[in-house]
């Protein structure tokens, strides 16, 4: 039996291109969540669902954002389209601009309104969301959803700084993108210090794709409060992998002399979190495997920016 009650709902997140992906389509394949297919986003950031909880501005503002702002934030990535239609989203909105004068409620109703259908049509209780600030919108979204898990991917900031900075946002060196992830588990940290110890799972990619990878996942299904099933046991297998995560990738990648730079700063900036009692981020160590994102290899469908990454783009 789970050691716990269920999460009514999960929120995946981390710093980009650290494996949350992977993650939620793991728990996407569980019978209880269904995997929200885009990452929404609206929910969990200072200019969405959390400034208006936290009286930044009023209903009306927000309605006019969302409107306008998120229907298509990155194509094939991220917004509204591919979760719902423009007109349950206009639907959705016209509700929330009815509802009772209670910020708290009208913002768990539209969330509801917009997420639930989608589980309810695949069959599914529930609902899995991947968005990288949901971790940071942590305390907002278990204000709205008390039950509900938050999941804190972080993976190696050498190999995400690698991947970031082949994509077409972010920073574009790699000592750049590492204090870009530096920053964002700070701002992650400083999120979990709002809520009791344990409330977020943290998860270090390293060790779920190989170095403790059944207590890892065992951990991961004792949270959540799920057991162990087939679908996500057999996805667990063939794609949570060191070679499909691209483990080590700093170091196929980078030549020497980017290699000794990256370490160094990498070495630096996990003191200096370690200093400032960053709990969430990884041990300085060091994992064997290199494995390199070619443009060869096959398709990786837990990756919405595959092509991209893989150096297709």
């Amino acid at each position: 039996m789970p050691a716990r009650k269920a999460c009514d709902r999960v929120f995946v997140g981390g710093t980009s291109r650290s494996g949350t992906n992977a993650v939620a389509h793991l728990l996407g394949r569980s019978a209880r969540f269904h995997l929200i297919p885009r990452e929404v986003g609206f929910h969990a950031v200072p200019e969405g669902l959390v400034g208006y909880l936290r009286g930044r501005f009023d209903r009306e503002e927000l309605i006019e954002r969302l409107r306008r702002r998120w229907w298509r934030v990155v194509p094939g990535a991220a917004g509204f389209e591919g979760v719902v239609t423009r007109e349950e989203l206009a639907a959705a909105l016209d509700d929330f601009a009815k509802a009772p004068d209670d910020r708290l409620e009208a913002s768990r109703a539209l969330v509801q309104a917009l997420l639930d259908p989608a589980a309810a049509a695949a069959g599914k209780p529930s609902w899995v969301e991947k968005s990288t600030q949901t971790v940071v919108g942590a305390p907002v979204l278990l204000e709205m959803f008390p039950h509900a898990g938050v999941v804190h991917v972080v993976r190696d900031g050498r190999d995400v700084a690698c991947s970031i900075a082949r994509m077409p946002w972010g920073p574009d060196s790699v000592p750049e993108a590492i204090e870009y992830w530096a920053k964002r588990l700070r701002r992650a940290e400083e999120a979990a210090r709002q809520l009791p110890p344990g409330r977020i799972l943290v998860i270090h990619l390293e060790d779920f794709v190989l170095l403790d990878r059944e207590r890892t996942y065992e951990r991961l299904l004792d949270y959540l409060g799920i057991e162990d099933e087939p679908a996500m046991r057999s996805l667990f297998e063939a794609e949570l992998t060191p070679e499909r995560a691209h483990l080590g990738r700093w170091r196929a990648e980078l030549a020497p002399a980017e290699r000794e730079q990256a370490t160094a700063l990498y070495s630096e900036v996990l003191r200096r979190l370690r200093d400032e009692g960053v709990t969430c981020a990884p041990p300085d160590r060091e994992v064997e495997p290199s494995y390199g994102a070619t443009g060869d290899e096959a398709v990786n469908p837990l990756d919405p920016w595959w092509q991209v990454s893989a150096g297709r783009g």
